[in-house]
């Protein structure tokens, strides 16, 4: 199974990295905030499930909450629909 995790480099998004990769049984897809558009397009065109861990938790204001959650999560649901991709997202 390909999983495509974003916030791979949280602290809950490495956690779940390391375990996965130590299991051998997967194939790990990091998206992380330097992932470039096209790099996290091809790596969610890739993934049979996308576990969406990256997110805003102490944003400075309401703007940059927007940014970095809801409109984060809608980019990643347009990617998936572009791709033709219905998979489990799990937050």
């Amino acid at each position: 199974m390909r999983i495509a995790i974003t916030g791979a480099n949280g602290f809950i998004g490495r956690n779940l990295l390391l375990h996965l990769r130590e299991r051998g049984t997967d194939e790990v897809l990091p998206i992380v905030q330097e992932t470039s558009s096209a790099d996290r397009r091809d790596r969610l065109a890739q993934a049979d499930v996308v576990v969406h861990l990256a997110g805003v938790n102490r944003p400075k204001d309401e703007w940059e909450f927007a940014q970095g959650n809801t409109e984060f999560t809608e980019q990643i649901c347009a990617d998936l629909r572009a791709a033709g991709r219905a998979v489990p997202v799990i937050f």
